[in-house]
């Protein structure tokens, strides 16, 4: 499957470019020799940047090429759309046209709309009154913070990647076969630390401890060998470089006890999927099985589960994976789960709809699903899906299923396995990916939700698959 080559129209990053240098625009122009009014027409995105002008610009002025050239007019105008699609403003009769234009002429005053408009539903969803006729005022929770700083950091930490290779070579790990039991060899003979299995009946829902007291890690025996493996390498990010995680942790800024929690378990889980999945050993795998989750799994000794959430950290500048995004549904369509590779851009709450790879693959348990879909914004996405259970189970507890879903543009399709015969097919049927019901250009629909800001029309003598239709 072929598209067309989107231009890059990135002028204010050209324009900041040109102010942190403290130069004219007759001076840049004259330094990467082009006019100096066709120099005005890239910076307000009259005109695309070339790739000739991109390296040019690249080498003069020692820019990250990668971060430099994302166009970001796209992810722009599909927030855009949420916000003028918001009651309040819907009837301002703002076209798609408007939008995009005002996306690709002006992001930065886009970039303030959006975070005014967050401001506002943050005060309108999260401020409460109390019974004394206070006003409590919203404050993000900690999975929301976290997940902000894992992208402000490119979800890419070099220190535990070389944290967890000293590891490997002090327990002397070459077969992944045998990475548990060479994991819990080294935690005796160097740390004087014994793994303990413990019978499901005394460890109930946890799945592992570190008991300190007794140098003891205790795992849990409902776990299968990969998640104790996963367990052990977690605990051991805690009890040798919780130095290193701290250092990562004061650089979040957090002030809030649940942040710094959370935040720490996050990155010992980040050193653990490291220590079994090594980044170069597992890019360069990822590469030869061009993605194929299955074998990478059996391969390093892990589940699938592991693996997708591994190919959103390849993010080395140096030597980077392709661009996913990672989410992780329960069977109501909550969101447990959410991670993006460094240079992806991919809504924070994309709709639930029923067509999406990830909400149908619920219907095949055990079963992959391959589809492509589509933003609002017109990119294009392969989207792989499968259902995983719980960890912990037992024969008379009804399991909880999850879908998860790895997704990436469709200009990667010919590196990944699962895109062949979506490939070899000339017509492909799209899921249209929205950005929740509030946004949804839908007027009858069986999943709307009732309760947003729509009138709604009452007609007896037709039936939709709802119960009425609604204006937008």
């Amino acid at each position: 499957m072929s598209s067309k080559p989107e231009k890059i129209l990135i002028g204010h990053k050209l324009k900041r470019l040109r102010q942190s240098l403290r130069i004219s625009q007759l001076e840049m122009a004259q330094e990467i020799k082009i006019s100096p009014s066709y120099l005005n027409l890239l910076e307000n995105n009259q005109r695309p940047i070339t790739v000739n002008l991109l390296f040019k610009l690249g080498q003069l002025y020692n820019i990250d090429f990668k971060e430099f050239s994302d166009d970001e007019t796209g992810k722009l105008t599909a927030e855009l759309n949420e916000v003028f699609s918001d009651p309040i403003l819907k009837s301002n009769d703002v076209t798609k046209r408007d939008i995009k234009n005002l996306a690709n002429t002006s992001p930065t005053i886009s970039s303030a709309l959006l975070k005014l408009y967050d401001s506002y539903i943050k005060l309108k969803d999260g401020e409460s009154i109390s019974s004394k006729g206070h006003t409590t005022s919203f404050k993000p929770t900690p999975f929301e913070t976290v997940r902000k700083f894992l992208e402000a950091s490119k979800n890419y930490f070099p220190s535990l990647e070389q944290a967890s290779l000293s590891i490997r070579t002090e327990a002397k790990i070459e077969d992944q076969s045998s990475i548990y039991y060479k994991l819990c060899d080294y935690l005796e003979k160097k740390l004087n630390i014994k793994v303990k299995v413990l019978p499901k009946s005394i460890m109930e829902e946890l799945f592992s401890r570190n008991d300190q007291h007794r140098s003891r890690i205790l795992i849990s025996e409902a776990l299968d060998l990969p998640e104790k493996t996963f367990q052990i390498s977690s605990q051991i990010a805690l009890i040798k470089f919780e130095d290193r995680i701290d250092q990562i942790i004061s650089k979040s800024n957090f002030t809030d006890k649940e942040e710094k929690y959370l935040l720490k378990i996050t990155l010992a889980n980040y050193f653990g999927t490291s220590l079994i999945m090594p980044y170069d050993n597992f890019k360069e795998s990822a590469n030869e099985l061009r993605y194929d989750l299955e074998i990478l799994s059996t391969r390093f000794a892990t589940n699938v589960d592991n693996v997708c959430q591994r190919l959103t950290t390849l993010n080395k500048k140096s030597n980077s994976g392709i661009p996913f995004f990672y989410f992780k549904f329960d069977e109501a369509g909550k969101i447990h789960n959410r991670l993006l590779s460094k240079d992806l851009k991919f809504p924070y709450s994309p709709g639930a709809n029923s067509d999406w790879s990830v909400h149908q693959v619920f219907k095949n348990p055990g079963g992959t699903f391959v589809q492509i879909s589509e933003l609002e914004d017109g990119k294009k996405y392969i989207n792989i899906s499968k259902t995983v259970k719980r960890s912990l189970t037992s024969y008379d507890e009804n399991s909880p299923l999850f879908s998860i879903i790895l997704g990436c543009e469709i200009r990667y399709m010919e590196n990944i396995i699962y895109a062949d015969k979506l490939l070899q097919n000339k017509v492909q049927k799209i899921s249209k990916i929205e950005l929740g019901c509030r946004i949804c250009g839908m007027n009858v629909c069986e999943h709307k939700e009732e309760n947003q800001n729509f009138s709604m029309n009452f007609d007896p003598s037709i039936r939709f698959n709802g119960l009425f239709e609604f204006n937008n």
